[in-house]
């Protein structure tokens, strides 16, 4: 691909604030295509216990419906250095 993307990229997020977003609202800076392009098996969640536990289900608003759909789920999300936990995304 010429401008760069490959199974090889990834996106690491962190849920934002009580309201658990981690796609749209504080990171509107990645685009519907960026995302698309790096497909939601190369986004990696990572996040305290505690802050997952509070948050409940994480949100994704990209701005585009059917991308939002398409992350809709369930998601492994890293706790810790050797735990991961499912979280609803929605």
């Amino acid at each position: 691909d010429p401008r760069g993307y490959s199974e090889e990229n990834y996106i690491i997020i962190s849920p934002l604030g009580g309201m658990g977003s981690i796609l749209g609202r504080g990171n509107q800076q990645i685009s519907p295509e960026v995302i698309r392009r790096v497909g939601k098996k190369n986004i990696i969640i990572i996040s305290t216990v505690t802050k997952l536990a509070q948050t409940g289900v994480l949100s994704v608003d990209t701005g585009d419906p059917d991308l939002d759909a398409e992350l809709s789920g369930f998601m492994r999300v890293i706790v810790s250095r050797h735990e991961t936990k499912l979280a609803k995304v929605a």
